[in-house]
């Protein structure tokens, strides 16, 4: 999970200093993403972060 972490922190789309309440939700909006993110991009870079990841372990 920490890859998937990494990568996505590459590409903009998520910030680890963002805590969340129990409930899920951001407990503080000023460190949300700033830009509007489309699911298409989301989906994107997931597959990245997975190629990646399946690249680090078969090696390559």
């Amino acid at each position: 999970m920490n890859l998937i972490e990494t990568e996505l922190e590459r590409a903009g789309l998520w910030d680890r200093s963002t805590e969340t309440d129990e409930k899920g939700s951001e407990s503080d909006p000023a460190h949300s993403c700033a830009s509007p993110v489309t699911i298409e991009q989301i989906m994107q870079n997931a597959q990245k972060a997975v190629n990646v990841i399946g690249s680090h372990k078969s090696g390559k």
